[in-house]
């Protein structure tokens, strides 16, 4: 392997295996109540996310059920004394799998989506109840540099 395919392979590597979130602008789910894959013998109350930063206006979120019917009579608010988070009093929820799809928008005008799934009082085993989706937003850094190390080194060897 020569030294510049190394140097390249090393880099793209590295650059994989890091954290996104130290290269993205974007608001990340840090924790939520319900957690995700969470299974509740009853109800919640309220649903809350919180983020790593403040929230602005536009962020929102949507609480789908089973079939992924939406749940009426959810209005997301910032909290006032903890502008990182957002929550809404819920009504009851019946027995099944919920999914929670969020949107954060911050102050520099990015904005993020996820979702993630919690249970209520679920018997049904053959549903899975899964964790948070994680951005990939931070492909948009990785990817390009990757391919500017690649044609440099390609230019490079044709010399």
């Amino acid at each position: 392997m020569t030294r510049a395919l190394f140097v390249f392979v090393l880099t793209l590597v590295i650059l994989l295996v890091l954290p996104g979130h130290g290269v993205s602008a974007h608001a990340e789910l840090i924790a939520a109540e319900p957690a995700p894959g969470a299974q509740l013998a009853e109800s919640p109350a309220e649903l809350r996310l919180t983020f790593n930063e403040s929230l602005e206006p536009d962020s929102t979120f949507v609480l789908f059920g089973d079939d992924f019917f939406t749940v009426p009579g959810i209005s997301p608010v910032i909290d006032t004394q903890s502008p990182e988070q957002l929550f809404s009093d819920i009504p009851s929820l019946s027995p099944g799998i919920y999914t929670v799809q969020w949107t954060a928008a911050t102050i520099d005008g990015h904005e993020s989506t996820g979702s993630y799934s919690f249970g209520v009082n679920s018997t049904d085993s053959s549903a899975p109840v899964q964790g948070t989706f994680p951005s990939l937003g931070w492909l948009l850094v990785v990817l390009p540099v990757a391919l500017a190390i690649l044609i440099f080194l390609v230019r490079r060897r044709g010399r």
